[in-house]
C-alpha cells in the first residue's frame, strides 16, 4: 500500500511538473512532446521526465537530452544558469560579475528535438545577458579545456561548458568553473543548487532572447583570439626544444 501511495504521489508530482513546464517551454518540439503525454494521461512517461529533478553537483548537471525536469534541455539549463548568476552576484557582487563576465562553450552533441549543445549554450548566454552580464560565447564548438583557460585569460567571474565528456551520445551536461579556472567543489555546489530552486521561474522572455543573443553588444565571440592565446601558452609552457 505504501508503494502504491508513493507511486501516486510521483504521478501527481510529474503531472503537476508537466503542466508547469507547458507554461514556460518556448521550444515547440519539446513542448509538443510533453503536451501529447499530458493529453493522453501517460503518467508513466511523465514520471520518467519529471521525477526527480536533475540534480546540480560538483560536476554541474549531467543526464539524457530530452524534455522534462529530469533531463538536460534548454529549460533545466536556463534554471541552472539563473541560480549560477545569483550565486556569482552574491559572492562577487553584481557590478563585478557584470564587468568581469563569463565564458560559455559547447561541444557537438545533438538531439532530434533541436535541444543541442549550441542551443543550450545560447540559452545560458541569454540568461546572463538579460541580467546585464557580459558573455564570451564561442562562435563554434570547442574542446572543454578552452573554457577554464579563457576564464583565467579574460579574468572572468566564471565559465560554463555544455558537454557530457565521455558519456554516451544521447547524454549532455553543463559544467561550471570558478574564477580560478577550477571545476566547482564543495560546498559551493550546494549553495548553487539551493539558488537554482529559488530561481526556477524564467526571468524574462527567453524565446526571442535566445535567438538574438549573439547580436547583443554584451555577447562577444573570442574563438580565434582564445585559440591563439591557448596555443601560445602551450608553446611557452610545454615546448622546450622548438628548434
Amino acid at each position: 500500500a505504501a508503494g502504491q501511495g508513493e507511486l501516486k504521489n510521483m504521478e501527481s508530482s510529474a503531472m503537476e511538473g508537466a503542466k508547469e513546464w507547458l507554461e514556460i517551454d518556448f521550444h515547440a518540439p519539446t513542448r509538443s512532446v510533453v503536451q501529447s503525454l499530458v493529453d493522453k494521461g501517460d503518467t508513466a512517461s511523465l514520471v520518467k521526465m519529471f521525477a526527480p529533478r536533475i540534480a546540480f553537483g560538483t560536476a554541474g548537471l549531467r543526464g539524457p537530452m530530452g524534455a522534462g525536469y529530469s533531463n538536460m534541455n534548454h529549460i533545466t539549463v536556463m534554471q541552472c544558469t539563473q541560480g549560477i548568476v545569483k550565486y556569482l552576484e552574491q559572492t562577487l557582487g553584481t557590478e563585478e560579475v557584470k564587468t568581469r563576465g563569463v565564458v560559455i562553450g559547447y561541444d557537438h552533441r545533438w538531439s532530434a528535438t533541436g535541444v543541442d549543445s549550441e542551443m543550450m549554450a545560447r540559452t545560458a548566454a541569454a540568461v546572463c545577458v538579460m541580467r546585464g552580464v557580459k558573455v564570451f560565447l564561442f562562435s563554434g564548438m570547442v574542446a572543454t579545456p578552452l573554457v577554464p583557460f579563457c576564464v583565467k585569460y579574460k579574468k572572468c567571474a566564471a565559465g560554463m561548458m555544455v558537454t557530457a565528456s565521455h558519456n554516451p551520445k544521447d547524454d549532455n551536461g553543463y559544467k561550471m568553473y570558478g574564477a580560478n579556472g577550477a571545476q566547482l567543489c564543495e560546498p559551493h555546489d550546494k549553495s548553487i543548487a539551493a539558488l537554482i530552486l529559488d530561481n526556477l521561474k524564467p526571468w524574462g522572455d527567453y524565446a526571442s532572447a535566445i535567438e538574438s543573443v549573439r547580436d547583443s553588444p554584451l555577447c562577444v565571440d573570442i574563438l580565434e583570439e582564445a585559440k591563439d592565446a591557448y596555443f601560445e601558452e602551450m608553446a611557452a609552457s610545454l615546448c622546450h626544444h622548438a628548434d
